[in-house]
């Protein structure tokens, strides 16, 4: 499925310098929340492809909050992919922890940047406003087709929920 990524390709690549943890719920924009607010995913050693294919959408805000600039903005992106090591809790409980390749054909997103003193810039907010075609693979379940399965059907009910 996504073999042309498993190779390292340097060109057009950010490496995320620490480990985000995002609620699936929020995130997402789900009607609902299933998990009381304890469904989250971690991505550690993350690395994204494609940045180049990212620009603005639509117009930003510049305001402030106390000594800090803060921008708000959306972001599209086409042909973006990501590699890392995924944590998958559901209500608070470790599903799995597993490297994955992960791409998405078209994404919008909304971003609200905190710029601080000595130009500290922190991600206040990050919320996928939409999302098409996705797709992800866990890499060590590979070897396994039971394991295959499992990964992909976690995967797709992941992928049917942010529908």
């Amino acid at each position: 499925m996504l073999a042309d990524l498993k190779k390292d390709n340097e060109e057009d690549v950010y490496h995320l310098h620490e480990e985000y943890e995002m609620d699936l719920v929020e995130t997402f924009l789900f009607s609902w929340d299933p998990c009381y607010g304890k469904c989250k995913i971690r991505l550690t050693n993350a690395t994204i492809y494609g940045m180049n294919n990212m620009t603005r959408y639509g117009n930003g805000i510049m305001t402030n909050d106390g000594s800090d600039i803060v921008f708000r903005f959306r972001l599209q992106a086409y042909n973006l992919k990501i590699k890392g090591i995924m944590t998958l809790k559901l209500i608070g409980y470790s599903v799995t922890d597993a490297p994955f390749i992960n791409q998405v054909d078209y994404q919008v997103q909304y971003l609200e940047l905190s710029v601080g003193e000595k130009n500290k810039v922190s991600l206040k907010e990050l919320r996928v406003e939409q999302i098409e075609n996705v797709q992800v693979e866990f890499t060590r379940f590979q070897d396994s087709k039971i394991l295959k399965k499992f990964s992909d059907m976690i995967s797709k009910k992941i992928m049917a929920m942010m529908e």
